[in-house]
């Protein structure tokens, strides 16, 4: 929403409990000048509108909550939030937060964006005859925008069944080749050959055997985001767990005080100072070094070149942007052209519930229901403190200004404002206002109160 000029911004309490060191210095060295109490108290609630700092601490009206347990105005630095549910935007379908932790924070059922336009992308049948089978006609399935009529035919991409396509794009590269995952891999190397056809590990090798095949090879010299994130995962695992349980106790998400991890911890704290033999040095944990353990190298000169070559001959149009590199599940730097972009499943929204900082009171709860977007609980600070609305007061010897547009302040003339204040409470409200004799700034003006101050009725007078 655009701000209205003129404007009034509130500002929050939770600034007056920051302070630097310097300023405090400063306070107890002016403290022999001032004379009485009330002198101290205004300097230390003093607020200057035009420092830096004040941008970080004023909030229209809308963007601010009230706490009944403090009494206070609450901004977004005042409280914390807590996740009542994961959902998909696309299917509103409810996800627990236990698949989330396994899973990744994306939606699993098959609710994918399209990588050009991020529209959503909806499920389209194909009929294709294969003269293999005798013209027997076979139907496939892709992924099609109807915003920007992109499909995953143009990266070759084809599904077999409408069900399970998030696990069907996972093992299909851009170009159609199928992806074998490491744990599939490593089983079939044992399970392709029977028993009595494994040959011994000291014979020696016949002139008649024909070569392996090299297809494992060439998917380990170019392993996915998803298989290299997971050889990474399992190395260091590997690591941690030959170095003893003080380096794998580290990188454990057990951080509860009751765990065996946090109870060893505490206890190297005391017998650490205490034990008179000197211990030993852990061993440091090795880096990967190959593409197997997660390591993902250095692009040679020659794919580079390659890259140079393909982005001259595709020009602006073929170049991904920013914001389609950063949409993809892994956004990398690999991305250099927009027939290397995947559909991206969408991401996961969530429900969260804010409590106060201070008293841990709950202040905005939403409905638990996904398909709802009411609250249960939503303390605004509208309902608790009056409104302030500014808007000049035209003059009648002045010509008429067009209707929407704001009247800038002309210097040496006399500019009039009226103040409203809406009291949204069921009580009479005694306002003061007050304002400095000469504002600071690059152009300084004088302020003059007609009413500085008056009573607002309450709410059911209004």
């Amino acid at each position: 929403m655009a701000t209205a000029i003129p404007y009034t911004y509130i500002q929050c309490p939770c600034t007056r409990d920051t302070h630097h060191d310097g300023d405090r210095e400063e306070r107890q060295d002016d403290e022999d000048s001032v004379d009485s109490s009330e002198e101290r108290a205004e300097q230390d609630d003093d607020f200057d509108p035009h420092s830096p700092r004040a941008n970080y601490s004023l909030y229209p009206i809308d963007h601010l909550l009230y706490c009944e347990i403090c009494a206070q105005i609450r901004c977004q630095r005042c409280l914390v939030d807590e996740i009542v549910t994961w959902f998909c935007p696309n299917c509103l379908f409810e996800v627990p937060s236990s698949t989330v932790k396994s899973e990744g924070n994306r939606c699993t059922r098959s609710c994918f964006q399209c990588p050009i336009c991020i529209a959503p992308l909806s499920l389209t049948g194909q009929a294709a005859s294969n003269t293999l089978l005798g013209g027997v006609d076979t139907s496939h399935w892709i992924l099609s925008c109807a915003s920007c009529s992109w499909s995953s035919s143009e990266i070759g991409i084809q599904f077999d069944r409408p069900n399970g396509i998030y696990s069907q794009l996972s093992r299909i590269r851009n170009g159609g080749q199928v992806i074998t995952p490491p744990k599939e891999r490593a089983l079939g190397k044992d399970t392709d050959r029977r028993p009595g056809e494994r040959r011994s590990t000291l014979s020696k090798v016949s002139e008649n055997d024909a070569p392996e095949p090299e297809a494992d090879e060439e998917e380990d010299a170019d392993p996915t985001p998803e298989a290299r994130f997971a050889n990474l995962r399992s190395f260091y695992q590997s690591q941690m767990s030959s170095h003893g349980s003080s380096e794998r106790s580290a990188f454990t998400n057990d951080y509860s005080y009751a765990s065996p991890n946090a109870l060893s911890r505490i206890m190297n704290l005391y017998t650490s100072y205490s034990s008179p033999t000197p211990q030993k040095r852990t061993p440091q944990i090795r880096e990967a070094l190959d593409s197997s353990e997660g390591l993902h190298p250095i692009a040679s000169p020659t794919t580079q070149a390659a890259t140079i070559l393909r982005l001259r001959s595709e020009g602006w149009a073929g170049t991904p942007s920013t914001e389609q590199r950063a949409a993809q599940p892994f956004p990398t730097c690999d991305v250099h052209s927009t027939s290397e972009l995947r559909p991206s499943p969408y991401l996961l929204r969530t429900k969260r519930t804010k409590r106060c900082r201070t008293c841990k009171h709950i202040v905005v709860r939403p409905e638990a229901k996904v398909q709802t977007s009411r609250f249960r609980m939503k303390m605004l600070a509208a309902s608790y403190i009056p409104t302030l609305t500014i808007r000049p007061l035209p003059s009648p010897a002045a010509p008429a200004a067009a209707t929407g547009a704001p009247q800038f302040l002309q210097p040496g003339t006399t500019h009039q404002f009226v103040l409203t204040v809406r009291n949204p409470l069921y009580e009479r409200v005694r306002v003061t206002l007050a304002a400095a004799a000469k504002t600071p700034g690059r152009v300084a003006h004088g302020v003059t109160l007609l009413c500085p101050q008056f009573e607002v009725g309450a709410s059911r007078e209004a």
